[in-house]
């Protein structure tokens, strides 16, 4: 859907229920931002070539990941 940001808050055009949301933002945050092997959000995306990598600070793992 179209969408726009407007200061900290994003506007989507259409009809979503809360559960939808939610659950798009829990998986979001599973394979963008979690760390699959500590669990620890302290992660960056790196681009590598033409691959994407999930990088964890904290435990030093490193995951390919889906182009955001």
């Amino acid at each position: 859907t179209s969408c726009e940001t407007k200061e900290q808050r994003i506007i989507c055009i259409g009809n979503f229920s809360s559960d939808l949301v939610n659950k798009k933002i829990e998986l979001y945050i599973k394979l963008y931002v979690t760390c699959s092997e500590c669990k620890k959000p302290d992660t960056r995306i790196l681009k590598e070539g033409r691959f994407h990598f999930l990088k964890c600070e904290a435990c030093g793992a490193k995951h390919p990941v889906s182009k955001v």
